[in-house]
């Protein structure tokens, strides 16, 4: 066993008997003080309550160097991003994890599996579930008002991270970066609402958006909507939306549209050379992911 993999921040992949944790992110605590077959990396899992496992070294990946120092900076939340959103996808040594320069060119905008593949394949899936629980402990008007009953719309906002930038038009040569959201028209303006991984992490309100700064991700919306138990649920009560899809509109020749204010919301499909599928008015969801199942034994953890 490999002592320079102690406290390095990993992927766990491969488990046969616990497929469940697969995809997980933990970090290595130490060695088992065994030798031979039985040797083992004692792993916590991150979750709530974390979970202590005796893991063998193909069952540990470690998280790619280059992601980790990039997601240092301060305008990043690493260990947030990494227990929520499970960040980054990376569960096989052939994965390839985007450079941060593939989200910093606006005239570029990435498509659903780079935004998932760098945040995290569960950063949307956290964003709608926080914001639901959000909007109904919210009891004053606010701008989170504004997703009463409307369905989840996944998209990106180019933005250096700044109210004021994200509020204004944005102009050409201005540095930004594309940030995932969950997004709505705001009722009183021309402006969007968006809701951000930001926000999400730490339980604040969106922020007031351009249109002119957004992009919509059909791919990761189709994907939110069919993960939830019912896929036209609205977030907050109220009537039930009949249709989601109403654009009788052809789709975009390009496979990235910017969002203009109108009734219709334009949707983006990652893949231009690819068919979307048909949308029908009633999609079957699909399986919800395993849930954990946490087992407290004698020994403090799980021997894998």
């Amino acid at each position: 066993m490999d002592t320079a993999m102690i406290g390095k921040l990993v992927s766990i992949t491969g488990l046969v008997d616990a497929p469940e944790l697969n995809g997980c992110r933990g970090r290595v605590a130490g060695l088992n003080g065994c030798h031979g077959r039985l040797a083992r990396y004692k792993v916590i899992v991150f979750h709530d309550p974390p979970i202590q496992c005796a893991l063998k070294n193909i069952n540990v990946l470690a998280l790619p160097t280059k992601w980790i120092q990039q997601t240092q900076n301060t305008m990043f939340d690493q260990l947030g991003m990494i227990r929520h959103f499970k960040a980054p996808r990376y569960d096989s040594s052939s994965d390839v994890v985007p450079s941060l320069d593939q989200l910093q060119t606006r005239s570029s905008p990435p498509s659903s599996a780079v935004i998932n593949a760098f945040w995290g394949p569960d950063v949307f899936k956290f964003m709608v579930e926080r914001l639901r629980k959000q909007l109904y402990e919210q009891r004053s008007p606010g701008l989170l008002w504004n997703f009463h009953n409307v369905p989840p719309r996944c998209g990106m906002v180019f933005s250096d991270g700044t109210k004021n930038t994200q509020i204004s038009p944005n102009a050409c040569g201005d540095w930004g970066m594309w940030w995932p959201v969950i997004f709505a028209p705001e009722t009183t303006s021309t402006a969007f609402v968006a809701y951000c991984q930001a926000n999400a992490l730490n339980g604040s309100r969106g922020w007031l958006t351009d249109p002119s700064r957004i992009v919509a991700l059909r791919d990761a919306t189709r994907a939110i909507l069919c993960g939830l138990e019912h896929p036209h649920e609205i977030i907050t009560p109220g009537p039930i939306i009949e249709e989601i899809h109403t654009d009788p509109q052809p789709k975009p020749e390009h496979p990235h549209e910017i969002i203009t204010p109108g009734p219709i919301i334009e949707e983006i499909h990652a893949d231009p050379q690819a068919e979307p599928e048909p949308v029908v008015p009633n999609p079957q969801p699909e399986p919800e992911p395993d849930t954990w199942e946490i087992v407290n034994g004698s020994s403090g953890g799980i021997w894998l």
